[in-house]
C-alpha cells in the first residue's frame, strides 16, 4: 500500500502522512486509536523528536578514606561527599526528557556505580535550561574509592506537542517541514526497532528491595547493580526498543 501525504493549509492546518491511497484523505483528520498503526505522522499528535546527542568521557577522582591511627588502633570516619560533574550544553531553552546511555548500557538516576568495602559512588545525570549535568556523591569509610572513568551518552528529546508558525508543510532543496514545525528534517524521530536499539522505555518496575539489599534492572531487561544483600527473585522485564 502506498503512503500519502495531505496537508491542508487552508482549514485548521492539518497535515498528515498516512498508509493509504489519496481517496483515504478524509478518514484522517481526526484519527481514531485503531487508524494510528496506519499513520506515520499527523500534525494533531505530539512527538518526542531527539535533536541532539551528547557523548562525553568523565573521569571521577579518587575519594579516599578518612582513618587514623592511635593508642587503641585505625579509626575509620564516615566521610560523605558530593561533587558535579559538567556534561555539556544545549540550546533547548528547557530541562528536556534525556536517556543516559553509560559504557553501552542504558542507566537509572541515583545508580551506583562503584563500590568498595564500607565505601559506595552512585550519579545521576540531570538537565537544567541549558547544561547537562551529573551528580556525584559518595561515602567512604575503610576503604579508599579508586579513581574511574566513564563514558556516556545523552539523548536529548524535544516534545513536539504544540506547533509554532502559520506553515502548514514547507519543502527546499535541503529540508522539509509539515505540520508547524512538528515534522522537520532537522529532528530524528523515535521509532520503534526490535533489533539492536539505541535504548529502551518501560512501564514496568526496574528495581526492588529486599534484605536491605537493591537490585536494579534497566529498561532493558540488563541488571545494572545488585548490592551484595540483596535475595530477592526480581528479574525485570525487556520494554520497547527505540532508535532515533
Amino acid at each position: 500500500m502506498s503512503k500519502t501525504l495531505h496537508a491542508d493549509g487552508g482549514n485548521g492546518g492539518h497535515a498528515y502522512i498516512y498508509n493509504g491511497s489519496a481517496s483515504d484523505v478524509n478518514n484522517y483528520v481526526t484519527p481514531t486509536a485503531a487508524q494510528l498503526s496506519d499513520l506515520y505522522f499527523h500534525s494533531d499528535l505530539s512527538y518526542l523528536a531527539n535533536s541532539q546527542k551528547i557523548t562525553t568521557t568523565v573521569s571521577f577522582p579518587q575519594r579516599a578514606m578518612n582513618s587514623s591511627s592511635g593508642k587503641y588502633g585505625t579509626t575509620y570516619t564516615v566521610t560523605r561527599g558530593s561533587q558535579t560533574h559538567s556534561i555539556g550544553t544545549h540550546s533547548k531553552g528547557a530541562a528536556v526528557p534525556a536517556i543516559v546511555i553509560m559504557d553501552g548500557v542504558q542507566i537509572t538516576a541515583g545508580l551506583p556505580i562503584q563500590s568498595a568495602g564500607g565505601g559506595l559512588r552512585s550519579i545521576s545525570v540531570y538537565v537544567t535550561a541549558t547544561t547537562v549535568e551529573l551528580l556525584e556523591e559518595y561515602i567512604t569509610f575503610n576503604t579508599t574509592l579508586g579513581a574511574i572513568s566513564k563514558t556516556f551518552e545523552i539523548y536529548l528529546f524535544d516534545y513536539l506537542s504544540t506547533g509554532s508558525g502559520n506553515t502548514a508543510i514547507s519543502m527546499a532543496p535541503s529540508s522539509f517541514t509539515a505540520g508547524f514545525g512538528k515534522l522537520n528534517t532537522s529532528y530524528k524521530y523515535t521509532r520503534k526497532q526490535t533489533t539492536n536499539p539505541d535504548f529502551y522505555v518501560t512501564k514496568d518496575k526496574t528495581a526492588d528491595v529486599a534484605n536491605g539489599g537493591l537490585k536494579i534492572v534497566n529498561a532493558g531487561g540488563t541488571s545494572v547493580y545488585t548490592s551484595s544483600s540483596y535475595n530477592g527473585g526480581f528479574t525485570g522485564s525487556t520494554g520497547t526498543g527505540i532508535d532515533v
